[in-house]
């Protein structure tokens, strides 16, 4: 007599697996992604499992869920602009978040809206010359605290005009500058960003670099040993 019980015993199995992972499907992580912006947008996710980047796009005013395949509650994503780097930021479960233009960075922004069960965003529209894109890194931060900006000091302790360079990495290229004798004169750096470059050249000399941080105090002045226009930490007297 034929056993219909044992026969079905291995289907029976394969669909107790299943079901068992159902709940488990239902419960992955995800987070919203919104273009609240009236143009499409690239950028990239990353899974801490995974660790890549993953290309991603968004078509204007899209919406979609992302989810984490590894269970992770927490990822990163980066959103480039061109010829103005990325912004880069972190993610977690549950929340929602929107790409939009900041007019105040001129660069794409990520923007958080909350938990997912509140209402959408509005539209940000960008100018028309900037595109999304992938460049060089130029800020982390978190976008439900965002970082205020700071600044850093030059003090021309010369009797000379000087003209030098100041570099932001959240601007990503090379900014003139020009300082009379004796000025005093403070550099803001973009928000989130706690340090940057000075490069003061000398006729026929070349040029020297230095970094320089938020908060700090530096002045410009005539190296007799070198030859050259030089920076220092500055301290008063």
């Amino acid at each position: 007599m034929f056993d219909w019980i044992a026969a079905c015993r291995p289907a029976l199995a394969a669909w107790a697996l299943i079901t068992a992972s159902l709940p488990a499907l239902a419960q992955q992580p995800m987070y919203e992604i919104h273009n609240a912006s009236d143009q499409p947008v690239a950028f990239a996710t990353m899974d801490p499992a995974r660790g890549t980047w993953r290309s991603q796009q968004l078509q204007p005013n899209e919406r979609r869920n992302l989810m984490s395949a590894s269970g992770a509650t927490e990822g990163r994503i980066r959103i480039g602009t061109e010829g103005r780097g990325y912004v880069l930021y972190e993610v977690r479960a549950g929340q929602k978040y929107a790409v939009v233009w900041s007019d105040r960075k001129g660069v794409w922004d990520l923007s958080s809206r909350g938990p997912m069960a509140q209402p959408g965003v509005t539209l940000n529209t960008p100018p028309s010359s900037h595109r999304g894109g992938m460049q060089q890194a130029v800020g982390y931060g978190s976008p439900q605290h965002p970082q205020p900006s700071a600044s850093w000091t030059l003090h021309n302790r010369s009797n000379e005009r000087i003209e030098f360079q100041t570099f932001d990495p959240a601007r990503g290229t090379w900014k003139n500058q020009m300082s009379y004798p004796h000025q005093t004169t403070p550099y803001r750096l973009s928000p989130g960003v706690g340090s940057g470059k000075i490069r003061v050249g000398t006729a026929n000399r070349g040029y020297v670099e230095y970094d320089v941080e938020a908060g700090g105090s530096y002045s410009i002045v005539w190296n007799r040993h070198s030859g050259t226009w030089d920076v220092r930490t500055h301290r008063d007297g």
